[in-house]
């Protein structure tokens, strides 16, 4: 891998992460403005994040994996997940 591809991708990396965070940021706002509404009574929604790994057959870490992001306590119906790969290390 070259060094410009390595920037690229680093680059890449961050831009779609700070879209996500974006879109996230969206949600709960849109959560948090419910004043009216069957729901409006409920807590506003919340986006949750957990990260998955891949193990190697030695049991090391092989890199990758996910980091999803789930929006917790929604009104019904309304779940969200937003998945993203986890970088490689």
């Amino acid at each position: 891998m070259t060094a410009d591809f390595a920037s690229e991708k680093a680059q890449a990396a961050a831009w779609f992460e700070n879209l996500r965070d974006q879109i996230i940021s969206a949600f709960e706002a849109l959560e948090d403005s419910q004043a009216v509404g069957p729901f409006a009574d409920q807590p506003a929604g919340s986006f949750t994040q957990s990260t998955t790994t891949r193990t190697a057959d030695d049991g090391s870490n092989a890199g990758g994996g996910l980091r999803l992001n789930r929006l917790r306590n929604a009104c019904p119906g309304a779940g969200a997940a937003i998945r993203s790969k986890a970088t490689r290390r």
